[in-house]
């Protein structure tokens, strides 16, 4: 399993990361959720094999 968080995260820029953390910690008293899905995908010699749908990870709500 691989994770390229400067490609996850590059187009977002410094202040979407901050603001993603910042979101996340319930600043200002703000509620947030976080839910994170993926579509896997097997390497094979017959090549890449994705699964037909997408996953969820974790779905989470965070609150004050």
């Amino acid at each position: 399993m691989g994770l390229d968080l400067y490609n996850f995260f590059g187009n977002k820029g410094y202040d979407g990361i901050v603001n993603l953390a910042l979101a996340i910690g319930g600043v200002q008293g703000s509620a947030a959720r976080l839910k994170l899905d993926a579509q896997p995908t097997v390497s094979t010699p017959l090549g890449a094999i994705t699964y037909p749908s997408r996953i969820t990870i974790i779905d989470k709500n965070f609150t004050n």
